[in-house]
């Protein structure tokens, strides 16, 4: 089904969005088990990001080696197919992590989907020279895509204070990847982390993925609890448990971070 046949809708208040099941105000245990996976992360993505900030891989017109992950542009005459890197001296990014609120979200992916998504603000807001924000989507009657911001990259709103996700709905993960990035400021990196069960047809997510690639918006993924993702986006980690959620973020932002967008 292709993302253009959506329509899209604007971005509802956050008391709209808690109201239509969107978003959700967490438990106060809940919101304990979650922080509690995210101990040690900060540390770990302020490393990385300063790492990846010295040498940031890409691609260009012109080099010594071809990247064999985008010679498909060469068909399309998109002369940017050999390896380039690039210094930088500081850690700025902006961060959007995109969460899944469809009715397929309900339960146990729910919970790892909220609390991915709650351990990567409160990492980041550890981390100086990144904002980090998060949206959440679902569709209703099928046709219209609904988004609701949970917190736009530099509100510097306290991550435990924001609600987590619901689930209810259909799923776009293709049209919202797209709508939701004009919540990215503009930064020497820009980055989407996608979390969801992966329910879209994979060809128009990598269609998504490679146009957020020539708008420098890098993409990775985390699948919980189903491979269906990982069949969409080129850079993609998986979570069946919550001990694994601090793995699979660290893992898909260290694959997008160090050798950028494979779209």
């Amino acid at each position: 089904e292709d993302a253009s046949r959506h329509e899209l809708s604007a971005f509802l208040p956050r008391e709209t969005a808690l109201a239509e099941g969107i978003l959700e105000p967490w438990a106060p245990e809940d919101l304990a088990w979650a922080r509690r996976l995210c101990s040690g992360l900060g540390q770990r993505l302020a490393s990385l990001l300063q790492t990846s900030a010295r040498t940031m891989k890409g691609t260009g017109r012109s080099g010594r080696r071809l990247d064999s992950s985008v010679l498909w542009r060469a068909g399309a005459r998109d002369g940017r197919v050999f390896r380039t890197q690039a210094r930088r001296q500081s850690a700025d990014a902006a961060v959007l992590v995109l969460v899944d609120a469809s009715g397929s979200m309900c339960g146990a992916c729910c919970d790892l989907a909220s609390a991915a998504m709650l351990s990567v603000l409160e990492a980041l807001d550890q981390v100086k020279g990144v904002q980090a924000g998060a949206a959440a989507f679902s569709a209703a009657g099928g046709t219209k895509l609904v988004h609701a911001v949970v917190r736009a990259p530099g509100d510097r709103t306290p991550a435990a204070m924001l609600p987590r996700t619901g689930a209810g709905g259909g799923t776009e993960i293709a049209g919202s990847m797209l709508h939701c990035a004009s919540l990215l400021p503009d930064a020497p990196r820009r980055i989407m982390l996608v979390v969801s069960d992966g329910e879209d047809v994979p060809r128009t997510v990598r269609a998504a993925e490679r146009e957020l690639a020539d708008r420098g918006i890098l993409v990775a993924g985390v699948s919980v609890m189903s491979d269906m993702l990982m069949q969409g986006l080129s850079r993609c980690t998986k979570a069946d448990s919550p001990d694994e959620i601090p793995a699979a973020v660290f893992g898909a932002l260290q694959d997008v971070l160090l050798h950028g967008s494979g779209a």
